[in-house]
């Protein structure tokens, strides 16, 4: 599905908010829907990695509503942590 050279999605990886140095980037050929990528970080020391997805717009044609899914969910579960102290949901 690649349809951007690895720089340019190496460059969009940078612009996420993640602390610390930006070790590797790599692709991550698991996937069968979408371009998956692995990303390592270090920080104070610490190694931190990143899975990173550019998603197929062939099966997800309406990108912004899947994303507005995932924040509503997201938030639904951060509430419920939030107001119940539950971990296990």
């Amino acid at each position: 599905m690649a349809t951007s050279s690895p720089q340019s999605t190496e460059a969009a990886v940078r612009l996420f908010a993640i602390p610390g140095e930006l070790r590797s980037f790599e692709s991550f050929d698991r996937g069968h829907i979408h371009d998956t990528f692995l990303s390592t970080w270090a920080q104070d020391g610490v190694t931190t990695r990143y899975l990173h997805q550019r998603l197929n717009q062939n099966v997800f044609q309406d990108i912004p509503g899947l994303m507005r899914n995932i924040e509503r969910v997201t938030g639904h579960l951060e509430r419920k942590l939030r107001d119940t102290g539950e971990q296990d949901f």
